[in-house]
């Protein structure tokens, strides 16, 4: 018999014991969970799901073969690991795809039971930075690919592929909402057809020990006492200097957001 076992995402309560929980067993497969995160499937084929005659035909062909050179014990045995792996592969496939609907569903039922339970502190703390994170993506203006193309003067053909060369350098904020792609209006020159230059400068900034990239879109739209109260995305043209010297005290100290 043989055994396969997969585990998914790294759990954040790893620093202390969590109780293994099942959440799905069967003949062919079983499900547990250490919290929500951290989930191990495990998927289990035996003789009777393996083609041996498909094996066994795979060997008597090799055997067989005419008009050719004799086959020495290395090439036998490649022959037969090669055709014990696709009868393996071949198993384990519909074996997992058989029950893999039922994985998702037992998975899902344990989640909404935890949820419901308001317990689970992965849950909780994942929930809160979702909700945050949606609270600050709405508090700016956005724009999709195309829209941002033009604003850009780029060709908008293919949008993605345009901003693709942006988004690689570090030159744009893009964000994902809803399952699309959006950016911020705020950081388009629109008369020059460019991202405004005083963005740039904060881009280059700032660092992975201060926040990433919501954590500046945050800082960007909240009000700033050193700007007499002004958001920082509403004045980047207008306090340049202003702006860049706030940004700087802000990043003296990690945010690690």
């Amino acid at each position: 018999m043989a055994n396969t076992s997969s585990s998914f995402a790294h759990n954040e309560m790893a620093s202390r014991r969590v109780r293994n929980n099942p959440v799905f067993k069967s003949r062919r497969s079983a499900m547990t969970a250490f919290g929500s995160i951290d989930v191990n499937v495990a998927v289990k084929i035996d003789h009777s799901d393996l083609d041996l005659a498909s094996i066994f035909d795979d060997l008597q062909s090799a055997l067989n073969m005419r008009g050719g050179p004799i086959l020495d014990i290395e090439s036998l045995m490649k022959t037969a690991r090669t055709s014990l792996k696709q009868s393996v592969e071949k198993a384990l496939g519909a074996s997992f795809a058989q029950e893999f609907n039922e994985i998702v569903g037992a998975y899902r039922d344990m989640l909404e039971r935890r949820m419901a339970s308001g317990q689970d502190e992965a849950i909780s703390r994942a929930l809160t930075r979702a909700t945050l994170q949606t609270e600050v993506l709405s508090s700016a203006s956005m724009v999709d690919q195309s829209q941002a193309c033009d604003l850009l003067g780029l060709s908008g053909t293919n949008p993605s592929a345009s901003l693709k060369r942006y988004e690689a350098k570090d030159k744009i904020l893009r964000f994902d909402l809803r399952g699309k792609a959006v950016y911020p209006f705020f950081q388009f020159d629109v008369a020059e057809r460019r991202i405004e230059p005083t963005l740039l400068t904060l881009l280059g900034m700032r660092t992975d020990d201060w926040g990433g990239r919501m954590a500046l879109l945050h800082w960007l739209t909240r009000p700033n006492l050193s700007l007499g109260g002004s958001k920082p995305c509403d004045v980047l043209a207008a306090q340049t200097d202003g702006v860049v010297q706030s940004f700087a005290a802000e990043i003296a100290e990690p945010l690690n957001g």
